[in-house]
């Protein structure tokens, strides 16, 4: 009987003891949801899943956030493309994402990216791209020089523009896409223009037109038929892997060294890695800095002071040499500063990367503000290239506002930290090239 009083008072004292345990693990719980809520970013979620998507694809990049940040403050959340995400405005913010916790924050490829392949390449192949692409750091022989590439960039320049005279009109557009295009091929194949490539070309630009507005209509309609562009390209690209392996002499091209190149298990790549590893290259290298073109020439053509300034500076490189089928050399390019604060303000105004996305992978605090694992960040570079605070009439077209070096760090056309741009020298070389026949050529 005692015993029996024993066990059923034991029974009670472990029941309320875990009641109470559970009571405790429950509001600490709680207190740390309510706690993790209280720093989340303000904003707005709309509709369930869609979110804010259809605001974001249909207002322009600089009206979607600067009304969100006049409501909001330089860090807001959202929900875009299915994802909560968390959305920053400030180069404050963009440096604490891409450079002091980069490691909490990985690189995230949405549709797109999926549809190049970026996702599911091995380990450690992208940093091998990456190195393939930094003509500033290209590691191991072959080397190509600075030279080099000037040369190879001043003949297509020349090629591309000798065409004009019979072209009316001009479609900026379309030309600037056939410069940077073959600046590339030329880079990663050593493949002068021809027909193969112009057929190549209109096959990346046919994909480009689904990538850049994949319309809710398309994304069922086109997919077969994008999936198959692609696996063209792919088969053309194979066979010129094949017969590289066959060739006595190196090129000096990203091909050759991607050949070299190793994985992270010490095992060269395989002509499959190298086709995969190829084909994403081209619309990296070519689309982004065609756009840039574009801009630059509707700014000059909207500011014809500049433009005379821009001439002149041309004018007396093309002096300097002996024939006007000289071509140019490193020291011209020196000889340009004015050509590149162009280049500078365009990249600044026109924001042709207007953001970055990242995976937060690790919770993160930053001033008091909720960065949560497994949300999307958005780090917007327009917002801080064309904020008042940075910037002094952020909308104006003015290049001598580079005169003097941008050091509050408020200027990054090419992103940050681990995964900046790798062929920004690339595209420099390229943009100054043109727009030097451009202007001594025509008006």
């Amino acid at each position: 009987m005692i015993l029996a009083m024993l066990c059923a008072l034991s029974l009670l004292f472990l029941i309320a003891v875990a009641r109470r345990w559970k009571s405790s693990s429950l509001c600490a719980k709680q207190q740390q949801q309510q706690q993790r809520k209280s720093k989340l970013p303000k904003g707005a979620w709309c509709l369930p899943w869609i979110g804010e998507t259809v605001q974001y694809f249909t207002q322009s990049p600089y009206q979607f956030y600067h009304e969100r940040v006049s409501r909001y403050g330089g860090i807001f959340r959202s929900h875009l493309q299915g994802y909560p995400t968390v959305l920053t405005s400030t180069e404050e913010a963009a440096r604490f994402v891409l450079v002091a916790h980069h490691k909490s924050f990985q690189p995230y490829y949405p549709i797109v990216g999926q549809f190049l392949g970026l996702n599911t390449m091995k380990k450690g192949l992208l940093d091998t791209i990456r190195k393939s692409l930094d003509i500033q750091t290209f590691p191991k022989p072959p080397l190509r020089s600075q030279r080099d590439y000037i040369t190879s960039i001043d003949s297509i320049a020349r090629w591309v523009l000798s065409a004009w005279d019979t072209q009316s009109p001009v479609r900026t557009a379309e030309e600037s896409r056939k410069f940077t295009f073959h600046v590339v091929l030329h880079a990663i194949l050593t493949l002068a223009p021809c027909d193969e490539s112009m057929k190549l070309m209109h096959d990346y630009i046919y994909l480009l037109s689904w990538m850049e507005s994949p319309r809710i209509r398309d994304l069922w309609s086109r997919s077969s038929m994008n999936q198959k562009k692609k696996e063209e390209i792919q088969a053309w690209l194979l066979p010129r892997i094949v017969e590289r392996r066959t060739e006595s002499v190196m090129k000096n091209d990203i091909l050759q060294f991607l050949m070299g190149s190793v994985d992270e298990n010490g095992e060269k790549l395989t002509d499959d890695e190298l086709k995969e590893c190829l084909f994403p290259m081209f619309i990296g290298g070519f689309e982004t800095t065609a756009a840039l073109l574009g801009w630059i020439i509707k700014y000059l053509a909207e500011n014809p002071e500049v433009l005379q300034n821009v001439k002149a500076e041309h004018q007396s490189i093309r002096m300097a040499k002996t024939s006007n089928e000289e071509p140019l050399c490193c020291s011209d390019l020196d000889m340009m500063p004015l050509t590149w604060r162009v280049i500078q303000e365009t990249l600044r105004l026109a924001n042709i990367v207007p953001h970055t996305i990242r995976e937060i992978v690790d919770d993160v605090d930053f001033k008091g503000i909720l960065f949560p694992k497994g949300w999307k960040a958005y780090i917007s570079f327009l917002s801080v290239h064309l904020s008042p605070k940075n910037y002094k009439n952020p909308l104006k077209f003015d290049p001598s506002r580079f005169e003097v070096s941008q050091d509050n760090g408020a200027y990054m056309p090419f992103g940050l930290g681990n995964h900046t741009c790798v062929g920004r020298l690339l595209v420099k070389l390229e943009i100054m090239i043109f727009i030097h026949y451009l202007v001594i050529t025509y008006r």
